[in-house]
């Protein structure tokens, strides 16, 4: 996951020499979304490798982990993305860090 997600990045990065590169964590999903598709159990996973992801590189991690507690009341029917007001506070949440990081 984390060497495609990189690449990616990577290839997005030399496009624009200079940047700062901001990752953010993926948020959680429904229960039920991990029970039909078992690789969403692997969040937690995933976003470690983010992290490191970003510590090699330099790149920003933006932990919004602490929305999780919200989240499974403001998803979508899909149980995945984000309701309209949750989207916002996702965005603020962002804001904020990119703020504080520069």
């Amino acid at each position: 996951f984390a060497q495609v997600y990189e690449s990616y990045i990577q290839q997005a990065a030399k496009a624009a020499p200079g940047a700062r590169v901001f990752v953010t964590s993926i948020l959680d999903v429904s229960p039920a979304v991990i029970e039909e598709y078992p690789q969403y159990g692997n969040l937690g996973q995933y976003n470690e490798q983010l992290k490191a992801m970003c510590e090699r590189n330099h790149w920003v991690f933006i932990d919004s982990g602490s929305l999780n507690a919200e989240i499974q009341d403001n998803l979508e029917s899909d149980g995945i993305h984000l309701a309209p007001d949750m989207c916002l506070k996702w965005a603020e949440s962002i804001v904020d860090a990119v703020g504080e990081a520069v």
